[in-house]
């Protein structure tokens, strides 16, 4: 049971090295409006070292605008330090000439900024087979039930200030959701169970201060964290390579930091203070949650050649209403690296790599009060990047843990707005979690929920497994691009069901199986997206993904009957302002 599957969501965007997504559908920044579909390149890859990427996206430059942006798009001169310099002064932006004012007091430019997006998508996919809920008719209760759906959100955002030294940032989620359609069936424990209609009214993300003082920055408030390619730490807002991000974990936090040998210096530093408000471990809305963590972060970047290399250290503490704790120490390193090739495009290599180790009494028995927590996570990404097609190989492996109520809890998670594919990880896998969870915390089975079920659901992230993801991002006008992709799955441990293994006393997989198996199996995804502009603030976009999954032997089922193929289908549409 991935009792921790979240301490490693911990780390915040501290030096922000942020995910840079393929995003077609990348939301644009209040004063900047960028189309919802734009074609950019494929692979993640890190904002700069200390950029607001708490109050929205940031529009990702394709290729070719990214090598001719000094040329053609350089802004002009200031006399006094810009705050926007200061944070983008590293790949894939270019940083603004900046000369500090030798003499006489800064002059102060009052702005104001709104903006937001809107999404709708429709839904169209085979249905999950799962283990059957209690007291029900296991034909109509041994499925997900969800087949076809709309689901929508409507984002908005707001920025005020005097530039270029002090900014207020506010964004919040106003619908989000099932709009109308099939509902999903005991899935309850999950981040985003699918088993409501979904207009819950606003949900704040976030609302904070930051100030460029002489001596470095300082951010207070509610905001989003980031840190590499999004694997442990992720601000939910940066488009993957299909679907869509979801969550996005926010902290209330205090930061600081500097750049030692001035603006215009490679070298960062931070550190930060935390009261984490909603992660996949903690959610300051369920009763008697608190979760506090202090980091430490330093990142390097060459922004002539867009290279990276950063690292935090963080230790996280945290209690329920139960009075269990959870104490971890979170290390992460992450560094990219790029070649031009002479003929326009450019090679490169990312890789971010976690290790977690700590204690906890989350998932406290009768037999085992305290277990160890020992996870370890990584990403690797290898391609090459260029205006007309990105090729891209992304691999990535979670430890696993094939026994869970051992003295060690080792199920590693990524962060659920990592996301892999479409449908294994995304929909499959994430629903067979959460049916164990829900099972597991049912009254019909147990007079007393078992502990820390409710952090048995991966959301989506990718748990205790190996895959591979090769993917391609072809771009024949500016208007549209197609995508296709391809996803192989192994699981690192024999896969169990939680659940199972404390109500039924037996090992077994998700449908009851055989848990040494560990296939996962394979899929094949492909998109079409456009975009274009109905006015000059106003985005149009729209497309359509789908995929094919074919499962393999570890979600067979006690007769050894496999699930078989489940597809996936679905419409896009959206505005951005």
């Amino acid at each position: 049971m991935c009792v921790l599957a979240l301490a490693w969501t911990l780390i915040p965007n501290l030096v922000a090295a942020q995910p840079e997504a393929p995003a077609a559908e990348t939301p644009a920044a209040a004063d900047d409006p960028e189309p919802e579909e734009a074609p950019v390149p494929a692979p993640t890859e890190p904002t700069p070292p200390l950029e607001a990427t708490d109050d929205a996206p940031t529009p990702t430059p394709t290729p070719t605008e990214a090598e001719t942006e000094d040329e053609d798009d350089a802004p002009p001169e200031r006399t006094e330090v810009d705050l926007e310099a200061w944070l983008e002064a590293s790949p894939p932006f270019h940083a603004p000439e900046v000369e500090l004012e030798e003499e006489g007091p800064p002059s102060y430019e009052p702005f104001f900024t709104l903006g937001g997006e809107y999404r709708f998508r429709l839904n169209a996919m085979s249905d999950i087979p799962l283990r059957p809920l209690p007291r029900t008719d296991p034909a109509s209760s041994g499925e997900l039930g969800q087949n076809y759906w709309a689901e929508q959100w409507l984002r908005l955002r707001m920025q005020t200030g005097f530039r270029p030294e002090l900014r207020l940032i506010a964004e919040g989620d106003v619908l989000y959701g099932v709009a109308f359609g099939d509902l999903a069936q005991g899935t309850s424990t999950a981040m985003w169970p699918r088993d409501e209609y979904g207009y819950p009214g606003i949900r704040l993300r976030h609302l904070y201060l930051e100030w460029l003082t002489p001596v470095g920055l300082l951010r207070l408030g509610q905001m989003g964290f980031s840190w590499g390619l999004g694997m442990v730490a992720n601000g939910g807002d940066q488009q993957p390579v299909f679907g869509d991000y979801r969550y996005g974990d926010l902290v209330r936090r205090a930061l600081f930091a500097i750049k030692p040998d001035g603006l215009e210096s490679p070298y960062a530093i931070g550190v930060g203070f935390d009261w984490v408000a909603w992660d996949q471990t903690a959610d300051f809305e369920r009763r008697g949650d608190v979760a506090l963590q202090g980091l430490l972060a330093f990142q390097y970047d060459d922004t002539a050649k867009r290279n990276t290399v950063g690292a935090y250290v963080a230790y996280r503490h945290q209690e329920n209403r139960l009075g269990d704790v959870l104490d971890v120490v979170v290390g992460d390193v992450f560094a990219r690296w790029h070649v031009e090739d002479g003929t326009g495009g450019r090679l490169f290599a990312a890789l971010e790599a976690a290790y977690i180790r700590g204690e906890t009494t989350f998932a406290r028995t009768n037999e085992r009060e305290r277990q160890d927590v020992e996870q370890l996570l990584g990403v690797l990404q290898l391609g090459r990047l260029h205006p007309d097609i990105d090729l891209v190989l992304e691999t990535g492996y979670a430890s696993g843990d094939s026994d869970t109520y051992d003295a060690i809890q080792s199920r590693g998670t990524f962060d659920p707005d990592h996301r892999v594919g479409l449908i294994m990880f995304s929909e499959v896998l994430a629903a067979q979690t959460a049916r164990a969870a829900h099972l597991a915390q049912s009254d019909a089975l147990a007079a007393r929920p078992s502990r820390g079920a409710e952090l048995i659901p991966t959301n989506g992230g990718v748990a205790g497994a190996f895959y591979l993801f090769p993917y391609a991002i072809w771009r024949p006008w500016e208007w549209i691009e197609g995508r296709l992709g391809g996803v192989f799955g192994y699981a690192t441990s024999d896969v169990v069901d939680p659940y199972a293994q404390q109500a039924l006393s037996e090992s077994q997989n998700f449908r009851g199986g055989d848990p040494r198996q560990r296939e996962l199996g394979f899929e094949i995804d492909a998109s079409i997206l456009l975009h274009g502009d109905l006015t000059d603030d106003l985005v149009l976009s729209g497309g359509v993904e789908g995929g094919l999954y074919l499962p393999g032997a570890a979600l067979n089922d006690a007769a050894g009957d496999g699930l078989g193929p489940i597809g996936l289908v679905r419409a896009r549409l959206g505005l951005s302002l």
